[in-house]
C-alpha cells in the first residue's frame, strides 16, 4: 500500500505496485519501507498552484499517524480523492523531463560552432564566449560527474568548471569553462619550458592524490564520479567495466583469474605492495593533448570524462609509454630524469604492474 497526499486535504490512496511519473530527482516507490520521503524539485520556478506529492509507502493508519504526529493542526482525511494539485504536478514534472533538455540542446547548439579538429567532441561557444558544449555518448561516468565532483572537492585546481549538463537520450551534454591556452600536441615548446611544464604537472597530481576517497566506496577502483565503472582497457574503451572492491580484485580479473588462483599464483611481497598502494583520482587520458599551456606555463588540463578512483600508479602509465597517442619522445624521455620521478613506493608498484599489465591503459 501506498498513501499520497497532496496538500492539506487531497489524499490518495494505491496498491503497492502503482508507480507514479516522480519530479526530479528520480524517485522509485519501496513497498514496506518504514521511511518518510518528501520529494523536492529543483526547479527554478513552479506555480503556487502546484502542490509537490509527499510520498508514504505505509500502510494508510501508519501514514495517517505519521502526518499527524508532525503537526498537530493536521486533521485525518475522511475521503481520498483525486486532486487537481496532483494532476498539474505530474503533467509539469513530466514536460521538464522531456522537453527541457531538447530545449538547451537546440539553444547550446544553435549558439556553438564546431572546432576544425573535433575528435573530443566539442563545440565552442560563438562571439568569443569563453564556454564549451562536450558530447559523451553515455549517461553515467560522464564529464559532468567527474567535474561536479572535483568542482565541489578541491576548487583550486586548474580544470573547467561545470555550468551545466543535461540528457538527450542516451547522450549527456557538458556545458563547461574553456579554459585558455593551446595543447601540447599541437604546438610544442623548447625543452626548458617543456621540463617546466612537467614539473607543474607533477605539482598538480601531487594536489589531485590529496583528494579522499568517500567513505561509502573506500578501496574500490575503476569507479567513476556517479558510481559506475570506468572504460574498459580490456576491451580497448569500448564498454565500462565493473567497479572492483580492491586493487587486487581488479588485477585478478586483468589477469584473466578469480581472486583466489591470481593470489596463489603472485608472489607475496606483490600482492602487499599492490594492496598498499594508495587509491586515488587518476586521469587516465593525462597526455599530451589535453594539457593546456599559455606563455610557457601550465594553464589547465582538460578531458575528465574517463577520470575515477584507481590505483595510484596507474596515473605513472600515463607518461611512460611512448608508443600512446599523445606521448612523444621528448615527453616520455623527461618523465625518466631523476628529479620527474615520484616517490619510492609508486614507483616500486609501477615497476611491478608493468609485468602484469600485458595491454595499454
Amino acid at each position: 500500500m501506498v498513501v499520497v497526499k497532496f496538500g492539506d486535504n487531497a489524499w490518495l490512496r494505491l496498491p503497492s505496485y502503482f508507480q507514479i511519473p516522480p519530479p526530479c530527482p528520480p524517485f522509485t516507490i519501496h513497498p514496506g519501507s518504514l521511511i518518510v520521503t518528501k520529494l523536492y524539485c529543483n526547479l527554478n520556478a513552479v506555480s503556487s498552484s502546484i502542490c509537490l506529492p509527499t510520498f508514504y509507502p505505509l500502510t494508510f493508519e501508519e501514514a495517517l499517524g505519521r502526518e499527524m504526529e508532525r503537526s498537530n493542526n493536521d486533521k485525518a482525511p475522511k475521503s481520498h480523492v483525486w486532486s487537481l494539485s496532483f494532476v498539474a504536478a505530474t503533467i509539469y514534472s513530466w514536460f521538464m523531463r522531456r522537453f527541457i533538455p531538447t530545449v538547451k540542446f537546440t539553444f547550446y547548439y544553435l549558439f556553438t560552432t564546431e572546432r576544425s579538429n573535433d575528435s573530443h567532441r566539442v563545440r565552442l561557444f560563438r562571439f568569443g564566449i569563453p564556454i564549451v558544449m562536450k558530447t559523451t555518448p553515455r549517461t553515467v561516468s560522464t564529464e559532468a560527474d567527474a567535474l561536479r565532483f572535483l568542482n565541489a572537492t578541491c576548487s583550486g585546481l586548474p580544470i573547467p568548471r561545470l555550468l551545466d549538463s543535461f540528457v538527450v537520450g542516451d547522450t549527456t551534454y557538458t556545458i563547461m569553462t574553456k579554459l585558455p591556452g593551446h595543447n601540447l600536441l599541437d604546438r610544442s615548446l623548447p625543452s626548458d619550458q617543456l621540463e617546466e611544464v612537467a614539473t607543474e604537472v607533477l605539482e598538480f597530481l601531487h594536489r589531485l592524490w590529496q583528494i579522499e576517497q568517500p567513505d561509502n566506496c573506500k578501496g574500490q577502483v575503476m569507479r567513476s564520479a556517479s558510481g559506475h565503472g570506468l572504460p574498459n582497457p580490456m576491451t580497448l574503451h569500448s564498454n565500462l567495466s565493473n567497479t572492483f572492491p580492491s586493487t587486487l580484485h581488479c588485477y585478478a580479473l586483468m589477469n584473466f583469474k578469480d581472486l583466489d588462483h591470481f593470489v596463489a599464483d603472485t608472489a607475496p611481497s606483490t600482492l602487499e605492495r599492490l594492496a598498499s598502494d594508495q587509491v586515488c583520482w587518476v586521469h587516465t587520458d593525462l597526455r599530451l593533448q589535453n594539457i593546456l599551456v599559455q606563455d610557457g606555463r601550465l594553464s589547465g588540463i582538460v578531458d575528465w570524462e574517463d577520470s575515477g578512483w584507481l590505483p595510484r600508479h596507474w596515473q605513472l602509465h600515463m607518461f611512460r609509454n611512448v608508443y600512446m597517442h599523445g606521448v612523444t619522445f621528448e615527453w616520455w624521455n623527461l618523465w625518466k630524469k631523476e628529479r620527474m620521478r615520484f616517490d619510492e613506493a609508486v614507483e616500486a608498484v609501477y615497476e611491478l604492474s608493468t609485468g602484469l599489465i600485458t595491454y595499454p591503459l
